[in-house]
């Protein structure tokens, strides 16, 4: 079990995670995609008791976003309970700085499961792996099975849980979480910081360090270098598939100033015979300070998160703006998640192909 604070399966782990960890193979990319030399010796009863916290240490630890990770294993009782758990010590600090009643973890040891009992019973015996946004917001009533869907909602609560990801085993699930939600499951809170402030941008969405100095504001720097800082930003970011700078204009409109798609991303358009791509379509399109999503954060200079782009409303509101113009273009190049970012002279927008 392996959680995190910050929602959003594919910005938490990804898939070739999952399906490796599943499989007990090796795992060559976990959330922030930094490799793992994690061995088929994962499986349960293949290592001494004494080793395996040292696997979940190296799993939430490169995980980043993650404050702590529980493995939990069938035993001979018939009962799923705890086998190992792991806190970061920046988690260990943290709990002792606000003086909480011990820790997530410890608590969680306390229960176990039978099998389809609670989301690790379910887990286990459906061997297919669980994404949930924010445990908190769960249910614990009983269902006419019996069983609750999740049973340690106050302690989520209690302990500031958010997000987790739960992976079966083949005798056990992994359980990982976090205290993240909502936007910052997609870039951090210093990142965005950063960028509106035009400073140093520290950590961004995966956690790698960017060197963007204040430089990054528009008119800084001449046109040609200003698509290499787009580069960078979603380069970094990992699960970014564009970027878009939008600048305000002498006209008053907010324009598209510079765009960006990696390479895999161009690849995978050509591949698919996408009719061009969405940043170039996106580049016709211009916005009045409040017209849109972009009008909307340039005026307001908050920056706004939207899990799914494509579950946005093209109808025109009383003021005579529509929530999010592009829709129907985010449907035909299979765009979901989005960050617009408020500059002082314009808005950075990054996206990506996961929810």
């Amino acid at each position: 079990e392996v959680g995190s604070c910050r929602k959003g399966l594919s910005s938490f782990m990804s898939d070739e995670a999952v399906a490796s960890i599943m499989s007990s193979a090796a795992l060559p990319r976990i959330m922030s995609g930094e490799a793992l030399a994690v061995s088929k010796e994962l499986a349960i009863g293949q290592l001494p008791d004494c080793q395996l916290p040292s696997r979940l240490e190296h799993i939430v630890e490169d995980a980043r976003v993650a404050c702590y990770g529980i493995e939990w294993a069938m035993g001979t009782d018939g009962k799923i309970s705890c086998h190992a758990h792991y806190n970061p010590q920046w988690r260990l600090d943290e709990a002792k700085a606000k003086g909480l009643n011990g820790l997530y973890t410890t608590a969680s040891a306390k229960y176990s499961f039978q099998p389809d009992e609670g989301l690790v019973g379910k887990v286990y015996s459906t061997q297919k792996p669980v994404f949930v946004p924010d445990v908190q917001r769960l249910s614990e009533e009983v269902s006419a099975e019996g069983s609750s869907t999740f049973q340690r909602v106050e302690l989520a609560k209690e302990f500031g849980i958010r997000a987790a990801v739960f992976i079966p085993l083949p005798s056990g699930v992994i359980e990982v979480g976090s205290c993240r939600k909502g936007l910052s499951s997609f870039m951090s809170d210093e990142a965005v910081a950063s960028i509106m402030s035009s400073a140093a941008l520290p950590r961004i969405m995966s956690g790698e360090a960017l060197a963007v100095s204040k430089e990054l504001a528009i008119g800084q720097l001449p046109d040609c270098q200003l698509p290499s800082r787009l580069e960078h930003i979603v380069e970094d970011a990992r699960v970014a598939c564009y970027g878009i700078e939008w600048a305000m204009g002498t006209d008053g409109k907010i324009s598209c100033h510079a765009h960006y798609n990696p390479q895999w991303r161009l690849d995978e358009a050509k591949a698919k015979g996408l009719n061009g791509l969405y940043t170039t379509a996106s580049a016709k399109y211009s916005f009045q300070p409040d017209e849109g999503l972009v009008g909307k954060v340039y005026s307001t200079q908050k920056p706004v998160f939207v899990p799914d782009v494509q579950r946005l409303s093209e109808e025109v509101s009383a003021e005579g703006s529509s929530t999010f113009q592009r829709v129907e273009l985010a449907k035909e190049f299979g765009i979901r998640a989005a960050v617009f970012i408020p500059l002082p002279s314009g808005v950075i927008e990054v996206g990506s192909c996961r929810k």
